[in-house]
């Protein structure tokens, strides 16, 4: 059973990061097939590239905002959640849901429009807030942070209400029962979060 899983973690994650590894430590032309071994040259290079330094904080600033939403998010939301009836319970599911399902390149894409665009966006001031240097990076940060919100409440209330939910025959669980579950879905949340960043 565990067969496929693994042929697929072979030839989809190992092997292009073996390759990767391999390629970094050479020329290689994108139009041609030559490639010539240079060492350590390309990581001299990029570390000594002045826009690494500010990619590198800007990426850690990205995961740390990302880190923020999933890991309280879902867990507080779902907490909360799990005081109300089952219908006000459900309807919110079913809506959290909805940033689950358009998790999807084509709606990013459009949300961003939605959102940037000076003549109809939301936030319509005039000259997009990607435009300007000063505001990008933080525009980038809470369109980013906006977006994870909706996916890590949607995710967390379908994960995280089962455990704490009421029911006329069922006793409300204790912190004891749900803790060891929580904790592991938590973490690989957390985990998935690092990967995705």
């Amino acid at each position: 059973f565990l067969l496929p899983s693994l042929v697929c973690c072979i030839t989809q994650l190992l092997l292009p990061t073996v390759n990767t590894l391999l390629m970094s430590f050479q020329k290689v032309s994108l139009l041609g097939s030559e490639k010539e071994y240079v060492g350590l040259d390309n990581y001299a290079r990029l570390f000594g590239d002045e826009g690494f330094g500010r990619a590198a904080g800007f990426t850690l600033l990205t995961l740390l905002v990302r880190l923020f939403v999933v890991a309280l998010v879902p867990l507080l939301l779902a907490w909360a959640a799990g005081q109300f009836g089952r219908p006000l319970r459900l309807g919110l599911r079913i809506f959290l849901t909805l940033p689950v399902v358009f998790f999807v390149p084509v709606a990013i894409a459009v949300a961003w429009l939605l959102s940037l665009n000076p003549a109809n966006g939301l936030f319509p001031f005039g000259r997009s807030w990607l435009a300007s240097p000063a505001s990008a990076r933080s525009t980038l940060l809470f369109i980013d942070a906006l977006y994870l919100f909706g996916l890590a409440s949607g995710l967390g209330l379908m994960v995280y209400l089962p455990l704490w939910r009421r029911s006329a025959d069922t006793p409300q669980p204790t912190f004891r029962e749900v803790s060891k579950p929580m904790l592991a879905t938590w973490a690989l949340g957390i985990l998935g979060v690092i990967v995705l960043t």
